[in-house]
């Protein structure tokens, strides 16, 4: 299937046909998509095999178990939240979504992941003037290509086709406008959660601002 496409894409770059050296890409990725995605999961999952396999060995002590040990739940908690954190992030994370009352849900740390940063020991959401640029663009774009697959649609309904090929390329081309209407506007998600945990997490990271100032006042008259 793989030589077929790439002999099907070499044949229309030389003819310059590129709205069907676009559709050969699209068709090739997604046909491999699986077997791209498995790789990289393989190699995640081996990646922890040999970490676990070092902290069998029971000679293995000292910094370089902790690092092992740390190595190996930062690939756990990646592999689960999709967010690569440290230690300090990953409690810090735990001890929002504890102290939250059920505002803050673990999905939405790894919907809003690209925005999460630790400074000076609290987390903080940063949203940069190219994320809400780029936000707006594909908000635009997405309601572009939503808008066109309607107008798309509708125009094809009056169209005689002569054959069942023409029928599956037209329909196969607006299913395809379809999804890349739906990727452009999930890439608006992070934003939008991030703008929304944003005050909860300022409000609990204030809260706990205070409460550590109090206790030291407290240690301080008991001194």
């Amino acid at each position: 299937m793989l030589e077929k496409l790439l002999d099907a894409l070499l044949k229309n770059l030389e003819n310059g046909n590129w709205l069907v050296v676009i559709v050969i890409v699209v068709t090739g990725v997604s046909i491999n998509l699986r077997v791209i995605l498995e790789f990289a999961d393989r190699w995640g999952s081996k990646r922890e095999v040999y970490i676990k396999e070092a902290l069998k060995i029971e000679t293995l002590t000292g910094a370089t178990r902790i690092f092992l040990e740390e190595e190996l739940n930062c690939s756990i908690f990646k592999k689960i939240t999709e967010i690569s954190a440290d230690q300090i992030f990953r409690e810090k994370i735990k001890y929002l979504i504890d102290h939250s009352n059920g505002d803050l849900q673990p999905f939405q740390f790894t919907q809003a992941r690209k925005h999460l940063k630790m400074k000076e020991g609290k987390l903080v959401i940063v949203i940069t003037r190219s994320d809400r640029v780029g936000h707006i663009i594909n908000f635009a774009l997405s309601g572009i290509m939503f808008i066109s697959v309607l107008f798309y649609f509708m125009s094809i309904a009056d169209i005689k086709f002569t054959a069942i090929y023409q029928i599956v390329v037209v329909i196969g081309y607006g299913v395809l406008m379809l999804f890349f209407a739906v990727f452009l506007y999930l890439q608006t998600t992070p934003l939008l959660v991030a703008k929304h945990i944003e005050p909860i997490i300022n409000h609990l990271e204030s809260n706990d601002k205070s409460s550590n100032a109090n206790q030291c006042r407290r240690l301080g008259r008991m001194q």
